[in-house]
């Protein structure tokens, strides 16, 4: 039982390392929450590798073991999901403010340029 729980944390493990810089790479985590599921990755793969599990496989049969891995895994891809979602949704509140800032600086030079105009107006207008 030690050497299944082991082998499925090592493997659990570099799956998070893999997804957390895959992920990145394709601009769908930000930094924060790639790095924290990296470190994490890392941490169940040295959790793995270097802590004895013998005292873990007399609490569990082999068939709880598995499920506990499984319903481990479950909650952890439940957890990488949200993250992915919530920096989704940072990125597109981050490219809203750009638009708005821009939007904003668009407006204030069409009212400059129209009180520009609307005083050339004036002084033909009165000249008149």
């Amino acid at each position: 039982m030690a050497a299944i729980m082991k082998i499925g944390i090592i493997i659990f493990g570099i799956i998070m390392l893999l997804a957390g810089f895959w992920f990145h790479s394709v601009k769908m985590l930000t930094v924060n929450f790639a790095l924290c599921w990296t470190v994490l990755g890392a941490v169940f793969v040295l959790s793995g590798a270097v802590l004895p599990m013998q005292a873990w496989s007399r609490l569990f049969s082999v068939w709880q073991g598995i499920l506990f891995l499984c319903l481990g895994g479950i909650l952890f891809i439940g957890g990488f999901a949200v993250s992915v979602i919530l920096s989704q949704l940072i990125t597109q509140n981050r490219e809203l403010a750009m638009q708005v800032a821009l939007l904003m600086e668009n407006r204030e030079q069409m009212e400059m340029k129209l009180g520009e105009e609307s005083k050339d107006y004036e002084k033909t207008a009165v000249g008149y």
